[in-house]
């Protein structure tokens, strides 16, 4: 019970002090960044809502549309009482199909428009640094900033890998975030939160396992807590998985893998301790805002997460439940292939018979006389859970398979991770003939 207690109290302050850093960055005056937004939205002028940066690669796109949605909320969360204008979230579309989200975007900043599209089913935390940084820069900056910190961030991960003599951990690392293009994330600023919330949290997890795991679940719901407040559900599974496989990883690497059923516990509690704080932060946010507006945001928030998992009849994904989840995997993994179309099954069917291929032939030539599956098997298993993701919210995983394929990189670290925990290199003695 102290210790259920302690994680509540972890929740409440967490999110208590997010809530309050929005709502200080509210008190911004519009004033002070209007002329930074006006060059902010004036650069999405004469682009497409969603902008192929590479050869019409999929993994490419630029989601300039919710950049512009982001940049109109933040907006409007300084135009009025600050705790109501943060919780009431909300942007000016217009009549639909009548004028594109980056027109929309501009009259928000240049013209008296009231915002006629209620988004208060997220928290819209990154709004608070949309608002700082207008002080002083554009979207490019806010862009810029992310991808510098998920860099800095992963960088220390991988440091602090190597310093440890976690070197096979470190190169499935290095080679799953490589696999992802992170290089992309520079170009929507809605993308980068889940990944810098990651590998933020990374080192702390490496860190305290090795002298109080007990504070891994506590840094889950911390992890948890930011990523609701931060992200608005595209790789949400991330910032979870990779700490979780980060530890199960170096245990194993280490020799220090106690038995399965103490790490299968530990890696069941990290989950649920951040799926329970993820779910409670929204949950947290519609209840404190239909108090505060008076409107039930309940009922609309959960409208929204049926049409995430169920979809629309005339949006182009398949209608039947069924297909959809077993083509939104394939629409991940086509994209993950540098594919240009939504299923490219040809392209998805090549690149795992080559993933196949190339892994298997080096387990068969460098493999250890004895491997401990078990242990492999927890990884690859954790590295699944991204498929369960897919399953559940099939219609949002098919429709933006361009974004949430960056998931992936969970089980990809998995899998590079399990295929070096099965290699054993000989060295060559050294000696010649008996005299």
């Amino acid at each position: 019970m102290r210790r259920f207690l302690i994680h509540i109290a972890v929740f409440c302050i967490t999110l208590l002090l997010l809530w309050m850093f929005l709502t200080c960055t509210a008190l911004i005056p519009n004033e002070s960044i209007v002329h930074n937004m006006k060059k902010s939205a004036a650069s999405y002028g004469t682009v497409d809502a969603f902008n192929f940066e590479n050869a019409n690669y999929l993994n490419s796109v630029s989601d300039n549309y919710a950049d512009c949605i982001l940049l109109s909320v933040s907006y409007y969360m300084g135009d009025g009482e600050p705790i109501s204008a943060v919780l009431d979230s909300s942007y000016y579309r217009g009549e639909k199909d009548s004028i594109g989200v980056n027109e929309a975007l501009l009259k928000t900043v240049s013209e008296d428009t009231k915002p006629d599209t209620d988004y208060s089913r997220y928290w819209h935390g990154m709004a608070a640094f949309v608002r700082i940084v207008h002080l002083f820069g554009d979207v490019e900056t806010v862009k810029l900033f992310g991808f510098v910190a998920i860099l800095s961030f992963a960088l220390v991960t991988l440091g602090m890998l190597l310093k440890q003599g976690n070197i096979k951990s470190a190169i499935a690392l290095f080679a799953a975030i490589i696999c992802i293009q992170p290089w992309n994330l520079v170009l929507s600023m809605e993308y980068q939160s889940p990944f810098v919330i990651c590998f933020m949290l990374c080192p702390l997890y490496l860190y305290f396992e090795r002298r109080n795991e007990r504070i891994l679940t506590i840094l889950s719901v911390i992890g948890g807590t930011l990523t609701a407040f931060f992200d608005f559900l595209t790789c949400e599974t991330v910032a979870i998985l990779i700490p979780v496989l980060l530890v199960i990883s170096v245990r194993i690497e280490e020799k220090r893998f106690y038995d399965l059923k103490r790490e299968v516990n530990l890696a069941f509690y990290c989950m649920v301790a951040f799926g329970i704080a993820w779910a409670a932060a929204f949950l947290s946010k519609w209840v404190i805002a239909s108090i505060f507006t008076g409107e039930n945001k309940i009922l609309e928030a959960l409208s929204s997460a049926q049409i995430h998992a169920a979809g629309k009849a005339d949006s182009g994904a398949p209608e039947n439940t069924l297909v959809r989840i077993l083509t939104a995997p394939l629409a991940n993994l086509t994209v993950l292939f540098y594919g240009s179309v939504r299923l490219d099954i040809p392209r998805v069917v090549l690149g795992l018979f080559l993933t196949v291929f190339v892994l298997g032939s080096i387990i068969y030539l460098f493999k250890k006389k004895t491997i401990e599956t078990n242990r492999l098997f927890l990884l690859l298993s954790l590295g699944g859970i991204v498929i369960l993701r897919y399953a559940v919210l099939n219609y949002h995983s098919y429709m933006h398979e361009f974004f949430t394929y960056r998931a992936l990189v969970a089980p990809i670290f998995a899998i590079f991770a399990s295929t070096l925990f099965c290699l054993e290199y000989k060295k060559e003695k050294k000696g010649g003939r008996r005299k």
